[in-house]
């Protein structure tokens, strides 16, 4: 699973999570995380994606306590999500007008 999910060059800060049709973590970058096949149903990106087949938008995260801007599929076969996550630029980042 792995070298399938990391052969993509992502930019930096930017991650891939799949997890299982009852939440758990398949693969994630944090390897604590992923060797324990920790539940992130809880996730609110998540709770949408188990609801939805794909889609994308803000949500926070629990796991890493951030805002991120993130894109999602359901592998409807197997009812597990794909997702696609960076961190979300701040308010304060942003240029003003």
């Amino acid at each position: 699973m792995e070298m399938l999910v990391t052969k993509y060059d992502y930019s930096k800060d930017t991650y891939t999570a799949v997890l299982d049709d009852t939440g758990r973590a398949v693969y994630h970058p944090d390897e604590v995380i992923r060797n324990s096949m920790r539940d992130l149903s809880d996730d609110p990106v998540y709770r949408v994606a188990y609801a939805e087949l794909f889609g994308a938008g803000t949500y926070y995260s629990p796991v890493f306590k951030r805002s991120e801007f993130t894109t999602y599929t359901t592998i409807p076969e197997l009812g597990w999500v794909v997702s696609i996550r960076a961190p979300a630029p701040s308010q304060r980042a942003l240029p003003r007008r």
